[in-house]
């Protein structure tokens, strides 16, 4: 036999050693299975921040604001108001023109009742006429509470002559009086009732 015939069977018993090996995918001998190795890019970003992430803490709602107290309502009966527990100022006021505004607020700890009407008494005795027939329930101030009353100074196509008053006096339902220093030009004045505002005492 020639070396040429030899070679031959030789080279192709090698290459199908080869072709067997590829076929294989890559077991080594003794029928082990390889351990695959996955390449450090091969893994997900988002897989990595999953495993990662702490679950954020669940919202705890806000407490509810906080109401408003309501203001207590004032009681259907009470003493009447004493000039220590009362706060009394005049005022002018441009509109309506001529008109004083008198402010009785209950300055004390208590609620009081400050009547329908204060009776009003300027310096000299000229004394402001109050509306008749006058009625109605009892008119409570509680603490920190006013009550208003306007006063028209001159009263339209009256008599005579008026004079300047440096003072009034208030007469309260109980008889006690409260002096207010003010100075009005009066002539035959006229007064309304107590209010509850402004508004409603300016509107007589």
């Amino acid at each position: 036999m020639t070396v040429h015939r030899i070679l031959i069977p030789c080279t192709l018993a090698v290459l199908g050693a080869v072709a067997l090996t590829g076929c294989s995918g890559g077991r080594p001998a003794g029928g082990t299975t390889a351990a695959a190795t996955v390449p450090h890019s091969a893994v997900t970003p988002n897989a990595t921040a999953t495993a990662g992430a702490v679950d954020a803490p669940a919202a705890v709602p806000a407490p509810p604001a906080a109401r408003p107290a309501t203001p207590a309502a004032a009681p259907d009966r009470a003493p009447s108001c004493k000039p220590g527990q009362l706060a009394v100022t005049a005022r002018p006021v441009s509109r309506p023109a001529g008109r004083l505004l008198l402010t009785a607020r209950n300055t004390g700890t208590a609620p009081c009742d400050l009547g329908l009407v204060g009776v009003v008494t300027f310096a000299g005795g000229i004394k402001a006429a109050v509306p008749g027939g006058i009625g109605g329930g009892p008119n409570v101030l509680m603490p920190g509470q006013a009550g208003y009353e306007a006063v028209t100074l001159v009263g339209e196509g009256a008599p005579g002559s008026g004079a300047t008053s440096t003072a009034l006096t208030v007469a309260l339902d109980d008889g006690a009086t409260v002096t207010v220093r003010t100075t009005s030009f009066v002539h035959a004045p006229s007064s309304g009732l107590w209010r509850s505002t402004e508004a409603e005492a300016l509107r007589q």
